[in-house]
């Protein structure tokens, strides 16, 4: 194989890496993307538990008050019909609390998915480093075969 292939071969070689790294860049883009859309979710998320944890505790204040209205209202003849208020109101604030959990559930996942994704993040790092020292050599290496060549045409 003469010089002049083994340059065009490099060239092509570094072509094709060349390529290569601009669509590592191109996927490093998108898990970069993904990145901030999971650093969104984990905020959303993070929102989601804050007013879990105020429905938890507006749930457990008025369990206290029910108790307490249970307590002071034990002998009255309206007792029945303001316990089924109380009953009909814990329902619902337990409806909500069981929706809410169901989110914090679904952003849990959505939160590993993210996280899963932020882990494949350091090997496309690792994969481009790898990739521009590659790309480096073959520079050198042809580099250097232009320099022979140019020494044994003069």
């Amino acid at each position: 194989m003469s010089s002049v292939q083994n340059i065009e071969a490099l060239n092509k070689e570094n072509e094709e890496l060349r390529k290569e790294n601009a669509e590592l860049n191109y996927l490093l883009e998108i898990k970069e993307e993904a990145l901030l859309d999971a650093q969104k979710a984990v905020e959303r998320m993070t929102e989601m538990k804050s007013k879990l944890e105020d429905q938890l505790y507006a749930f457990e204040q008025m369990q206290l008050h029910l108790e307490d209205q249970q307590r002071k209202t034990e002998g009255l003849s309206k007792r029945e019909a303001s316990l089924e208020e109380e009953v009909i109101s814990s329902i619902s604030m337990e409806k909500s609390y069981y929706e809410l959990l169901d989110e914090l559930n679904s952003m849990k996942a959505a939160l590993s998915d993210a996280n899963d994704k932020l882990e494949e993040i350091p090997l496309l790092y690792q994969e481009r480093s790898k990739l521009k020292s590659r790309i480096s050599a073959l520079e050198s290496d042809l580099g250097f075969a232009l320099s022979r060549n140019s020494l044994y045409n003069s």
